[in-house]
């Protein structure tokens, strides 16, 4: 074998070529698959209207029939007024009136009235997220403005009245605020939950997904305050970003901004502790300023009578209130009594303001107060119907 390779002429034994009629069938074999491919795709694309991408087709089922009762917490949408929106104007506030009545079965009388929940009917579900025209960016995070075209979270936030059908024009007004959410979760669900969507609901800026709560608590139909913490005589110190009252005014307005862009959605301001700090005038001065300067409201709990909120905020033009009565009471008996003493001064007033803590015993005492408040031909209203830019009557003294 050796003697063969080394003898055997280099190239000599490469193998003998194709016959050149194999190699023209060969060719012309792929040019013809070519134009056969070309072809099928000229058609799936100019004769299938989908272009060549793929679909499919789905049989749409008839929709069910409407169940025969109304879901749970549903009223009759508003019977339409003159302006055709259903909607009327008492004692200057926008006010829609519901008509709570079951819906007719379609299958006996007809299609029937619409049947809507509360917070669809006055559009609150689309402003359960921030209105991003009332955003301003800042290093702490999200804070409220107004808006270029002059809008202001006092306004988009806040919830209209709705009154029941038995509530008669210039009736009694009751508004309640639960603050401290936020902080507990379970005392925050609750409140949302159980509380009739009128009750206005006030969350501290220390809690852990403060936006997710709040998005919870305005899709249930409440309207949002953020407390702020302020100095208190004593030692009380709620947390960091507290306003002081021996801060300058940068400090004042950087703590401000730190507190107020924790969570976004509110339709106002209200204070946590701030005996000291609201006795002053410097310090509320500035405070009250800046947050009227971004279109918010302010509202007092009502703890401290040397205050000079309720005077100090309409002479600058802010939309303010303070709570008639503190329904934090020792035991259920003295609650009891300071919710008489709020309807009292309902009836004699004209309106009367409220606030609480969430603790579990006085979040279930005011959700039954507030869904009897009707029977009795009282109204239950949000706190922002009951803010004014005129100072009350009696201004607070030390």
């Amino acid at each position: 074998m050796a003697s063969d390779d080394l003898n055997r002429p280099l190239g000599m034994d490469k193998p003998s070529p194709k016959p050149p009629g194999r190699r023209f069938a060969t060719i012309a074999v792929v040019c013809l698959a070519t134009a056969a491919g070309i072809g099928i795709a000229v058609v799936l694309v100019f004769a299938n209207p989908h272009g060549g991408e793929p679909f499919a087709v789905a049989t749409i089922p008839p929709l069910p029939p409407v169940a025969d009762r109304a879901p749970t917490g549903s009223i009759r949408a508003p019977v339409p007024a003159a302006d055709g929106n259903g909607a009327t104007m008492e004692n200057g506030v926008t006010v829609f009136r519901a008509n709570r009545e079951q819906t007719p079965n379609p299958s006996t009388q007809g299609a029937g009235p619409l049947i809507i929940k509360v917070p669809q009917a006055l559009g609150l579900s689309e402003v359960a997220a921030a209105d991003k025209r009332l955003i301003e960016a800042s290093r702490y995070g999200p804070l409220p403005k107004i808006a270029a075209d002059g809008s202001r979270s006092s306004e988009v936030y806040a919830r209209p009245p709705v009154f029941g059908a038995t509530i008669h024009a210039g009736a009694p007004r009751i508004a309640l605020y639960i603050g401290g959410l936020g902080l507990n979760a379970a005392a925050t669900t609750d409140a949302i939950e159980h509380m009739p969507a009128a009750v206005t609901l006030a969350f501290a800026p220390y809690g852990e997904k403060l936006d997710d709560a709040v998005a919870r608590a305005k899709a249930a139909g409440h309207e949002v305050l953020l407390q702020l913490p302020m100095e208190a005589f004593g030692d009380d110190r709620p947390g960091p970003h507290m306003l002081r009252t021996g801060a300058t005014q940068s400090e004042t307005i950087d703590d401000l901004h730190w507190l107020m862009s924790r969570m976004s959605g509110y339709v106002g301001i209200s204070n946590f502790l701030g005996g000291r700090f609201t006795a002053d005038q410097t310090a509320m001065t500035t405070m009250l300023q800046e947050i009227g300067g971004r279109g918010l409201l302010y509202v007092e709990d009502g703890t401290s009578r040397r205050s000079l909120g309720p005077t100090l905020a309409p002479s600058l033009g802010i939309p303010t209130a303070h709570a008639d009565v503190v329904l934090d009471a020792a035991d259920a008996s003295a609650l009891r009594t300071a919710l008489v003493k709020l309807e009292a001064i309902a009836r004699d007033k004209g309106s009367a303001i409220g606030e609480a803590s969430d603790l579990p015993a006085t979040i279930a005492a005011i959700a039954d107060f507030a869904q009897t408040l009707e029977a009795r031909g009282i109204a239950l209203v949000p706190v922002s119907a009951l803010t004014s830019t005129t100072a009350p009557a009696i201004a607070a003294t030390p």
